[in-house]
């Protein structure tokens, strides 16, 4: 799902991508393992909240992808040489939707690997890591097609001797630190889902979404993602985030009438 991420990235731009594959992984994904494995907390307090919390969700990531496309333009227009022009967007729309249902694996990975946590645990496994086990069944899986991929890549277009060239090694850490700080989050996850109990990969894993979604917003912004950009473009990704923090609440207020 990662390959297919990186060419909806290509074939429709940053906002629409990120904003489509975000909201299928968050709906797929916390949804599923409460429909299959119990489905009657969905009509108890804490699962209508989830219900509800989720087309206001949907709704700030709609927005948000409005303000990327339009960020996108702008900032394409005054970079007009250095543009990456958008392909068949039917194409990237249903690559899009392909790796949002795809990518949602990893969490019902998780949802279902209640005996492999359970065996964990009588091996001798804590709580809060036993879930390890699973992770690395789901991402070994994963880092297969992508590593094959990247190879791929580097043939294809002649890239290996890139390695070679000076400051390749200070370029390999960068996503090396990608890497730890993602998984760190990710492991946090693990532990907070298996504390939670039976709502933990569907409650939880829309607070990961939705907080993924707000921090690299944020993060976009100190890093001047947003600059040369119209006050209009801006209004829009307040307004997003804004909606994507209510979504949150929304879905925390379950915890309350609970």
């Amino acid at each position: 799902s990662q390959v297919t991420f990186g060419l909806s990235l290509v074939a429709v731009g940053m906002a629409v991508a990120v904003s489509v594959v975000s909201g299928l992984v968050c709906a797929s994904g916390a949804l599923v393992p409460l429909l299959v494995m119990n489905p009657s907390a969905l009509f108890q307090t804490r699962g209508i909240f989830l219900l509800c919390s989720m087309p206001i969700l949907l709704a700030g990531l709609g927005i948000y992808a409005v303000a990327g496309r339009l960020r996108e333009k702008e900032q394409a227009s005054r970079n007009a040489g250095l543009a990456v022009p958008v392909k068949n967007f039917k194409v990237g729309l249903a690559l899009c939707i392909f790796t949002g249902v795809i990518s949602s694996a990893f969490n019902l990975g998780f949802a279902f690997s209640g005996d492999i946590i359970r065996k964990s645990m009588e091996s001798g496994a804590l709580a809060a890591t036993a879930g390890y086990s699973v992770w690395c069944l789901v991402l070994g899986a994963g880092f297969l097609p992508n590593i094959l991929y990247c190879i791929y890549l580097l043939y294809h277009n002649h890239t290996f001797s890139m390695f070679q060239q000076r400051g390749w090694l200070k370029e390999m850490l960068l996503p090396v630190l990608m890497a730890v700080v993602w998984l760190s989050g990710l492991f946090l996850y693990g532990w907070g889902a298996t504390l939670v109990g039976v709502y933990g990969t569907s409650i939880g894993f829309t607070l990961f979404m939705a907080m993924s979604v707000v921090s690299a917003t944020l993060l976009g912004i100190l890093t001047g993602e947003w600059d040369s950009t119209s006050r209009r473009s801006r209004q829009l990704l307040a307004a997003g985030v804004a909606v994507i923090l209510v979504s949150v609440a929304v879905l925390n207020l379950g915890g309350l009438f609970s």
